[in-house]
C-alpha cells in the first residue's frame, strides 16, 4: 500500500497574520450619539470624522463632515466651537487647494474670534489669511494680515508668534524685491531670537 506524505496544517501567510492598518473611523460613535439624541456628542464625533478623512486626504468626505459639524454647533449656539469648526473647515479647504472657500471660512472665524475677544485665535487666523493671500501674490492684503498678527502677538507678549510674523513679512518684501525692507524684517527676527 502506497504511503502518503503527512499533511501539515496550512500555515497562515505573513500577510494574513498582519494586523489591519486601516484607521478606525468613529462612525459607530456617530450612530450611538444620534440614537440617544446627544447633540454635543454628535458634533464632537463629526469633527473627529472630518479630521480623520482630511488626514487620509479624503477631502470630499472631510468637507461634508466638517460642514455638518459646523451646522450642528451653530444650532447649539456654541460660539467658541463654531469658531473652531469654521477654522477647521477652512484648513480642509486650504489643504484641498480651494483658497476662496478657505478665506471665506477664516474670515467668518475671525469675526467670531473678535466678538469672543480671543486674541490668540485672531492672531492665528490673520496668519492663515496672510499665507493664503501670499500664495495668490496679493502682497498688500497678505502684509495687512501678517502685520495685524504681529500686533496681536505683541499684545500677548508671544515672542514665538512675533518671530513668525517678522519672518512672513520679510518673505513678502523679498518676493517683491524690496531687499532693504526684507533686511529690516530679518534684523527684527534676529532681535526676537537673541534679545
Amino acid at each position: 500500500m502506497a504511503s502518503h506524505p503527512a499533511k501539515w496544517p496550512r500555515q497562515r501567510t505573513q500577510q494574513s497574520r498582519q494586523p489591519s492598518h486601516r484607521p478606525h473611523l468613529p462612525s459607530t460613535d456617530l450612530q450611538i450619539t444620534q440614537e440617544i439624541g446627544d447633540l454635543r456628542g454628535q458634533a464632537h464625533t463629526l469633527g473627529n470624522l472630518a479630521t480623520a478623512h482630511a488626514t487620509l486626504q479624503n477631502f470630499e468626505c472631510a468637507i461634508a463632515y466638517a460642514a455638518q459639524h459646523l451646522a450642528l454647533v451653530k444650532k447649539l449656539g456654541d460660539h467658541p466651537h463654531e469658531q473652531t469648526a469654521l477654522t477647521n473647515l477652512g484648513n480642509i479647504y486650504a489643504r484641498s487647494h480651494q483658497p476662496t472657500a478657505a478665506v471665506r471660512c477664516y474670515q467668518s472665524a475671525l469675526t467670531l474670534a473678535q466678538t469672543l475677544k480671543h486674541q490668540a485665535a485672531q492672531a492665528d487666523l490673520h496668519d492663515k489669511l496672510g499665507y493664503l493671500h501670499l500664495k495668490q501674490h496679493d502682497w498688500e492684503t497678505s502684509e495687512y494680515h501678517y502685520q495685524t498678527a504681529l500686533e496681536l502677538a505683541r499684545q500677548q507678549h508671544d515672542l514665538s508668534l512675533q518671530a513668525k510674523a517678522w519672518n512672513n513679512l520679510g518673505a513678502i518684501h523679498l518676493f517683491q524685491d524690496q531687499f532693504s525692507d526684507a533686511t529690516d524684517c530679518v534684523n527684527q527676527l534676529s532681535r526676537q531670537r537673541h534679545p
